[in-house]
């Protein structure tokens, strides 16, 4: 197996056990960890909210992101 189809799901990985560790994560807090640049550091991001796993707050330059609370409504 290539190790290149694992890349993504390594940096989720990452991105998570962080959020676990620190309770929040900003872009650039991603794009240090995985090695990534700022463009793909958004769309892992984005990746990780649509997928219901982190929670965007506030936007810009002082957005952070935390883990999606399993509680709904």
């Amino acid at each position: 197996m290539r190790q290149r189809g694992f890349e993504p799901l390594q940096q989720e990985t990452l991105v998570l056990q962080y959020v676990q560790t620190h309770q929040r994560i900003s872009r650039h807090d991603v794009m240090s960890l995985c090695k990534l640049n700022e463009d793909q550091a958004s769309r892992l991001l984005r990746r990780l909210v649509n997928a219901g796993k982190l929670t965007l707050h506030r936007a810009g330059r002082s957005s952070f992101y935390t883990a999606a609370s399993t509680i709904k409504g």
